[in-house]
């Protein structure tokens, strides 16, 4: 299916475009979250099937660690752009998982259903709307995001290695941004998505999953109640 991920589905009179994630249904349009979007993905590429909680876990979080309504959040957020009778849309199969019960056509063709297989986590490319300084600006900002993280990591860990030992626990708030239009604001929550997802694949690490921390997202958070809150050092 690593084909389907710039396609452009349409299903009950909406339509989703992965690369993007933007979900459209009539003349309204929503860019649902990273997390989201690879949910809605994953149902839509398996159209009439059963897709198991712990299907959709795996292949959206991989092994970061999730509270047990992320998942139902990005469920209620897809039914919520979908309007009117969205549950005879996204069947809810109780302590099982979903079926979207809608025919699907990806490009004009109809998706035929296929039996379930593991798939791999989402891609978290992000296609950031703007000129071409606009993006240019954006990447600069972005590398230099990530070595800055980077290195605080690394000296994090040597310190907490000498004075704390035990499983290295973290969680990432969302950045704060200052008069920042929403394509940016867009921008912002999928670095911080994005790092969320590479902290995870440390060996050991216990990393709480990005949409568990977004209700700390208020200016001057105390970090020790939050860490305690989250049960990160």
């Amino acid at each position: 299916m690593d084909s389907l991920r710039t396609a452009v589905f349409r299903f009950a009179g909406a339509e989703f475009e992965q690369l993007s994630g933007t979900l459209r249904v009539g003349d309204q349009e929503r860019r649902l979250r990273p997390q989201t979007a690879a949910v809605l993905a994953q149902l839509l590429e398996h159209a009439g099937q059963l897709v198991t909680h712990d299907s959709l876990i795996q292949s959206v979080w991989g092994d970061t660690i999730v509270t047990d309504n992320s998942l139902a959040q990005c469920i209620s957020e897809i039914r919520g752009v979908l309007g009117s009778t969205p549950d005879k849309v996204i069947e809810t199969v109780p302590r099982r998982g979903y079926v979207l019960r809608v025919p699907v056509t990806v490009a004009g063709m109809p998706l035929a259903p296929e039996p379930l297989a593991q798939a791999p986590a989402p891609s978290d490319a992000v296609t950031v709307p703007g000129d071409a300084s606009g993006r240019r600006w954006l990447m600069v900002a972005a590398g230099a995001i990530g070595v800055f993280l980077c290195a605080a990591l690394w000296f994090g860990v040597k310190l907490m290695a000498r004075t704390e030992p035990g499983r290295l626990s973290l969680a990432v708030l969302p950045f704060q941004m200052r008069a920042a239009a929403a394509d940016q604001a867009w921008f912002a929550e999928n670095v911080g998505e994005d790092i969320t997802m590479n902290l995870s694949r440390i060996p050991g690490a216990h990393v709480i999953a990005h949409v568990s921390t977004q209700a700390y997202s208020a200016p001057g958070v105390d970090l020790r109640k939050v860490g305690q809150e989250l049960g990160v050092r």
